[in-house]
């Protein structure tokens, strides 16, 4: 195979769209040095934090809000979705896992 045939793929965009988008990562780059140097001067004045305090409560905390997701189902709308789409996903990774060991 010629190494050398190539071709752009932009699956027929405009050339004034595509100049759009190139541009608008001026604006994008802009404003990610500016979060960057306002998190920069943030942390630089703020004090260290004792993280090492209620080992307990913060083991706690760890469970209940990223493993048991209970910042997600204290929401009213995510809620009742969260459970459901787990249990969806659980139940097909249980099929797919019993079906790849029958073979």
């Amino acid at each position: 195979m010629n190494q050398q045939i190539t071709r752009e793929i932009l699956w027929n965009v405009p050339v004034a769209f595509r100049i759009f988008l190139y541009a608008m990562l001026i604006p994008l780059t802009a404003a990610f040095i500016y979060e960057g140097m306002r998190w920069y001067r943030m942390v630089s004045l703020g004090q260290p934090i004792d993280r090492l305090d209620q080992p307990q409560r913060r083991f706690w905390l760890v469970l209940r809000d990223a493993a048991g997701q209970g910042n997600v189902i204290r929401e009213t709308w995510a809620g009742s979705i969260t459970p459901s789409t787990s249990a969806s996903w659980d139940s097909s990774s249980v099929q797919r896992s019993s079906f790849s060991t029958t073979g």
